[in-house]
């Protein structure tokens, strides 16, 4: 009974001894040789210890601090209880960080009159993007800018094939596209997502078709078929003209001409090599005409050629030249040309008398060609004098006897006929009244 006695006593010092607050110095807590414990033959009999609860000397009563309770693990009001004015230490709670976890507990202060959430250490909690709250905010993966968004990948194109994904690290945001580079097609759409329509290809720019000239008279088009461009241009080809112009395009004018040899181009483009009486060419850029007989280029132009000197001119085309006075004063009548003419002239009677009615008609041919002088009274079909000289001049004269007052005048006809000429030149034709000798007699 004592042994059990003892046993308690001893259980019932083991648990308030760490509650209760010894003061060795003061009166209360003095242990003399009176209490000082003595072994009995119990102790000896039960070898528990060498002094029992019995025995043991008496314990100082709880001092309670004047403060009250602190926060530091003791029972300092001597109430049985520890801490209990500081009711949160334990629990959990968020500490000096920038998140807002409660991944710290609430612990006593240094000096025991309050309680402090952890330590002074921070120890964030970085949100990551990993589909958890990891900074407990009650949010998911904030701050990760394009998660779940249409993306584009690192192909080409700027089309949006993929969505924002969480990296595996948790790091940042990536972009699923795996796709390969979408490449624009001419096809009225925004095949790149780049934000236009067929750029690159250059719609609408001037181009030439598939004709034979370099001229641009279409535009560039989508070709449905292969997703490029084709040219519009339908027109057929523009063959190059001899005009001074670049009508085929192709930077040149007239290369398709021989303006050195070319009788209808001839020097320049339009100008005709022409020669009606005889043949021409193109030599060196000018033309050069050879004459048939009868004919000589005189009017110094060799793009007309030759000039016909042997025309037989008909009798009923004759021109009248004028009159002359076959018996008194008279201006002479002229003329000139250089190819065949026929003339008729008027020989008068003014003086009355019986005087001879005359007239004298003379050709000069010029130098290096020879004209011939026919003089026929009244028609071509009266009597005809000629004179035909080679060199020198010709000359006919006409008279008329006078045999009734005044009413002797009469009418000749005179023709101017080519005969040879190798070179240009005008004959001089000259009728003259009142003179001359001999001749023809117009009756």
């Amino acid at each position: 009974m004592v042994r059990a006695r003892s046993s308690w006593i001893l259980v019932a010092l083991l648990a308030v001894a760490p509650a209760c607050t010894f003061d060795p110095s003061g009166p209360a807590s003095t242990i003399d040789a009176a209490d000082a414990p003595t072994a009995d033959a119990l102790d000896a009999a039960d070898h528990d210890a060498p002094i029992d609860a019995v025995d043991a000397p008496p314990i100082d009563a709880c001092v309670p601090r004047a403060g009250g309770e602190l926060c530091n693990g003791a029972d300092d009001d001597c109430d049985g209880m520890i801490d209990e004015d500081f009711p949160t230490v334990g629990a959990a709670c968020d500490g000096p960080d920038l998140d807002l976890c409660l991944d710290d507990v609430v612990r006593c202060a240094t000096g025991g009159a309050a309680t402090v959430c952890g330590d002074s250490a921070a120890d964030d909690d970085v949100e990551r993007c990993n589909g958890t709250d990891d900074n407990c905010d009650g949010t998911t993966d904030e701050g990760f800018t394009g998660l779940g968004a249409a993306c584009d990948g690192t192909d080409g194109d700027a089309c949006a094939e993929g969505m924002g994904a969480c990296s595996a690290d948790g790091l940042t945001v990536v972009c699923t596209d795996m796709t390969s580079t979408t490449t624009e097609v001419c096809n009225g759409a925004d095949d790149n997502c780049a934000g236009g329509v067929d750029e690159g290809f250059g719609l609408g720019t001037p181009c030439d078709g598939a004709d034979g000239d370099a001229c641009l008279e279409g535009v560039l088009e989508c070709d449905p078929g292969t997703g490029g461009t084709r040219c519009n241009d339908t027109s057929g080809t523009i063959a190059e003209q001899c005009n001074n112009l670049d009508d085929d395009c192709d930077a040149a004018i007239d290369e398709t001409f021989d303006l050195t040899g070319d009788v209808n181009n001839c020097g320049l483009c339009g100008r005709v090599c022409s020669n009606s009486f005889g043949t021409t060419t193109c030599a060196s850029s000018s033309c050069v005409p050879t004459c048939s007989a009868g004919a000589n280029d005189c009017d110094g132009n060799p793009v007309t050629g030759c000039e016909l000197r042997d025309s037989n001119p008909a009798c009923a085309a004759a021109t009248a030249l004028g009159t002359v006075s076959g018996d008194g004063a008279s201006v002479a009548l002229t003329a000139s040309g250089f190819g065949e003419a026929v003339y008729t002239v008027s020989v008068t009677e003014n003086v009355a008398g019986n005087n001879p009615i005359r007239a004298q008609v003379t050709l000069t041919s010029p130098p290096g060609a020879n004209f011939d002088l026919d003089v026929t009274c009244t028609s071509c079909a009266g009597t005809t004098l000629s004179s035909n000289n080679a060199t020198g001049d010709d000359v006919i004269a006409v008279r008329r006897s006078d045999t009734t007052g005044v009413g002797d005048t009469y009418t000749i006809v005179i023709t101017v006929r080519w005969v040879a000429a190798a070179a240009c030149g005008n004959w001089a034709l000259t009728v003259a009244g009142n003179t001359g000798t001999g001749g023809l007699t117009c009756n």
